[in-house]
């Protein structure tokens, strides 16, 4: 019974001891912690305080993702109320699902022969028989002038001209013409190219613009005129026939829409239409033009 005691005295010893010397050892092994830059702690209220904020942002940016996704489902967009107000033709043809109207040239009327200023007018190029062209300059820049009279082929040539000084580097956006009259279709081929191209109507002190040149004068989308110089307009005619009153009012109907189109006074159309025959000339100068059309003095 002794000798059992004593056993168990003895074991119980021999596991403490060793133990103990066990934690010894593992505590001599553990290696030295390296040298590392301090680790500056956050203040426990500051780092509260950040996550306060830092939640409270994460919030409001979530509630404004979601609000602003219901808005965008829920509210259509608002159209501009000025346009909304005044609505513009390209608005109004979207709505109407039309398309815009462009500003388009009326077809060419029907071919008429020559009509010249009258005889006892003096126009100095009276006799001419073709119209030729050059560069011209004033104050404003180059200019094509031409003088002569205007006949068939006319327009073809003024393209020409306009394609040559174009090659030569000179954009020419006005035109000034000397002529006692001729080919209205041929003049309002040149009117439409001038409409087209935005060009704009010259004049200096000795340019006398008479019968179908006058046609061309009022087709430039703007004007100049200088003291001297003459726009001269009357009623168109077929000199083989007689101007009778039905004669009148188609050639008034005829030439209409390409009034209209160069958004001529029709105060001017009225006047030298029905007042204004062959032997007659409505002359403008720049004393009086402003009574019918918006020009710049030179």
């Amino acid at each position: 019974m002794k000798i059992c005691s004593w056993f168990v005295i003895a074991l119980t010893v021999s596991i403490l001891f060793t133990g103990c010397s066990s934690e010894i050892h593992s505590q001599s092994e553990v290696p030295k912690e390296p040298t590392v830059a301090p680790i500056v702690k956050p203040n426990p209220a500051t780092n509260s305080e950040n996550s306060k904020k830092s939640s409270i942002a994460s919030a409001k940016k979530t509630l404004t993702k979601q609000s602003a996704h219901k808005v965008a489902k829920t509210i259509p967009h608002e159209p501009n109320k000025k346009s909304h107000k005044h609505p513009k033709a390209a608005d109004k043809a979207i709505a109407k699902n039309t398309p815009v109207q462009k500003h388009i040239a009326p077809p060419l009327p029907e071919k008429m022969p020559p009509i010249m200023a009258p005889k006892k007018i003096g126009h100095p190029l009276a006799n001419s028989t073709k119209i030729i062209f050059m560069l011209g300059q004033d104050n404003k820049g180059y200019y094509l002038y031409g003088e002569g009279k205007i006949t068939e082929g006319t327009y073809d040539k003024f393209l020409r001209y306009v394609a040559y000084y174009k090659g030569k580097g000179i954009a020419l956006n006005r035109l000034m013409i000397h002529s006692p009259g001729g080919l209205m279709n041929e003049a309002i081929k040149i009117g439409t190219y001038m409409q087209e191209n935005k060009w704009g109507s010259a004049s200096d002190q000795y340019m006398k613009c008479y019968s179908a040149c006058g046609i061309i004068y009022a087709s430039g989308v703007f004007k100049q005129i200088e003291p001297g110089a003459e726009i001269g307009f009357h009623r168109p005619y077929n000199p083989s026939k007689p101007d009778t009153e039905s004669f009148k009012k188609h050639v008034y109907k005829v030439y209409k829409p390409y009034w209209e189109y160069i958004g001529g006074s029709s105060k001017l159309y009225d006047e030298f239409m029905h007042n204004y025959d062959r032997n007659q000339m409505l002359i403008l100068t720049e004393s009086n033009i402003n009574k019918y059309m918006k020009v710049e003095r030179m």
